[in-house]
């Protein structure tokens, strides 16, 4: 092919990749918020609680099931509290390896419901070097709250200090 061809045809995927991608944009709008029920909260939990656990935390293949039910674990509140949190707390520390999972919880940190899950989340997030403003603003806040801080201290024993460290130096 010539040169005068080539660019043709360069010019000519370059039309239709933007063609395409521009199409494909206008087609593609986010999805409303889904509102989560009780019965989807049962069902979770229903879910996790027959799903095996290795020694304390879930395989990565719950842990990748998991990743599409995020909106309804970040939808627990506190009221809902009638169950331990710890085995969301494992799932989060799974689901938080998991890159698409990580940027889920970055763009939904807000939606996190329960205050507890949501300062876990804020240090796991941290911890994987999330340094999203909502993110630090969250752990800074609890830093400067004495009850806050107090849960951060159980929460994450003696790394407290380091931790408290590292946030305040963002």
């Amino acid at each position: 092919m010539s040169p005068r061809g080539c660019r043709s045809a360069l010019a000519l995927l370059l039309a239709l990749t933007v063609s395409c991608g521009e199409s494909r944009t206008a087609r593609e709008e986010p999805a409303p918020p889904r509102v989560v029920t009780a019965e989807d909260k049962a069902a979770f939990l229903a879910w996790l609680d027959a799903q095996p656990a290795t020694s304390e935390f879930f395989s990565d293949e719950v842990v990748v099931a998991a990743e599409s039910r995020m909106p309804v674990l970040f939808a627990f509140t506190s009221a809902d509290r009638d169950f331990d949190l710890y085995p969301l707390a494992a799932l989060s520390r799974g689901l938080v390896e998991h890159p698409s999972a990580r940027d889920y919880a970055t763009q939904h940190f807000a939606d996190i419901a329960d205050p507890a899950l949501k300062l876990f989340w804020a240090v796991i997030l941290f911890d994987q070097q999330v340094r999203a403003p909502q993110v630090v603003d969250y752990l800074k806040s609890a830093l400067a709250s004495s009850q806050r801080s107090s849960e951060l201290a159980e929460m994450c024993g003696p790394e407290f200090e380091d931790l408290r460290r590292r946030v305040t130096a963002q």
